[in-house]
């Protein structure tokens, strides 16, 4: 269970992280585009599910208890993404007051998440042409 919480601290407190700015009152937030298709509040999410993204990959690759996780490390970080950002989705829209489910949110959830995969199989690749 140590060896649990020395490689995945990080994709945790990030998870935490997350939770805790997704639950959050919406009153107080400034709400402005840069844009009009996107949102500061979608370019947020993008960010915050790529990074979920990048710690989860990476405690699946440090880890050697269970050698299984290292296999299709990207499948399983993305899947993990994607799934947390629909839990918050729907803790949003079910559990909390003041806040809404948005599907445009999970998709913002799910292109950071690509875009977290796209980095570490940039950043992958790149290791292994080193080595």
């Amino acid at each position: 269970m140590r060896n649990f919480f020395k490689y995945y601290r990080n994709a945790l407190v990030w998870a935490f992280l997350i939770l805790v700015l997704c639950t959050m009152p919406v009153k107080g937030i400034v709400t402005f585009k840069l844009i009009d298709l996107i949102s500061f509040d979608k370019l947020a999410h993008m960010g915050l599910f790529a990074i979920q993204f990048w710690f989860l990959a990476i405690a699946h690759l440090k880890q050697y208890v269970f050698s299984y996780k290292r296999s299709a490390v990207g499948i399983r970080a993305f899947t993990i993404t994607v799934l947390y950002g629909g839990f918050i989705e729907l803790l949003q829209g079910y559990v909390l007051s003041g806040r809404t489910m948005d599907i445009m949110d999970m998709l913002a959830n799910i292109i950071g998440a690509i875009i977290g995969w796209l980095v570490f199989f940039y950043f992958k690749q790149r290791a292994k042409k080193i080595n």
